[in-house]
């Protein structure tokens, strides 16, 4: 990232320092997801494979969210999740990120959170699990949406539009921004800082341009992950500077 002065000498409008997670050592951080990884993933024999099948598309028969049960949610979550999103989906960092969060639910369409759980994210203690079928993912969703959630808000993602913007640019904004919290390439928890990876083809691969806008947009009430654009976001960012940070995410991810 560079010495930490020559980038507050370049910090744009009204923000006067990068934001900066959890203080938490570097080493225990990628430690704890690196364990976390080889408990969840155990022997690559074992360890589910994703077959090429859509997991938004729902078989005939099969539970859908809205007749979902959310006690029957609870039981396939606290099962298969919460050894790493924690009893409730309140995460831990270094580990897994809040899956209960107030605004993840109102950004998070159903389909991202069965395509993350059908792919899983590759490097990380997420991995594939399609062997929980349509009907037990549609339940727990219906569990994680019927958590009660401080102040809930709704929010509408425009998953059609696309970024555009430069590179380079990009690059640089990520490094004031970004960096500190989810890895000088957006690695994530194995570089030791308080965010998840948005670097990885796993991520990448499941959020669109609309999602990563919305969320900057938003931020994570009670993590780190505050808002970043407009007059009262952390850095003032334009939505052009928004779209530079992710056509570089894109590029090199």
């Amino acid at each position: 990232m560079g010495d930490q002065t020559a980038l507050n000498t370049s910090l744009p409008r009204n923000m006067k320092q990068p934001p900066v997670g959890l203080d938490l050592p570097a080493r225990l951080v990628a430690a704890v997801a690196l364990m976390a990884i080889a408990a969840c993933s155990g022997d690559s024999s074992t360890t589910p494979s994703a077959p090429d099948v859509d997991p938004t598309v729902a078989p005939p028969g099969a539970t859908t969210v809205a007749a979902a049960d959310p006690s029957v949610g609870e039981q396939h979550f606290n099962q298969n999740c919460a050894a790493c999103h924690q009893m409730g989906g309140t995460g831990l960092v270094g580990l897994a990120p809040s899956i209960r969060n107030r605004d993840f639910l109102a950004i998070a369409s159903d389909d991202f959170i069965r395509k993350t759980v059908h792919s899983g994210r590759a490097g990380t203690a997420m991995i594939p699990r399609p062997d929980l079928d349509y009907s037990k993912v549609s339940e727990i969703i219906a569990y994680l949406r019927a958590l009660k959630v401080p102040n809930p808000v709704t929010v509408t993602v425009d998953h059609d539009w696309t970024a555009s913007g430069d590179v380079a640019r990009g690059g640089e904004h990520f490094a004031i921004f970004c960096a500190d919290c989810h890895g000088p390439n957006g690695e994530g928890y194995v570089a030791g800082g308080s965010g998840p990876g948005i670097g990885t083809p796993g991520f990448l691969n499941v959020a669109s341009d609309g999602y990563i806008l919305a969320t900057l947009q938003h931020g994570r009430l009670g993590t780190p992950m505050r808002p970043f654009i407009g007059p009262t976001g952390l850095a003032n960012l334009t939505q052009e500077e928004v779209g530079d940070i992710i056509v570089w995410l894109r590029k090199k991810g």
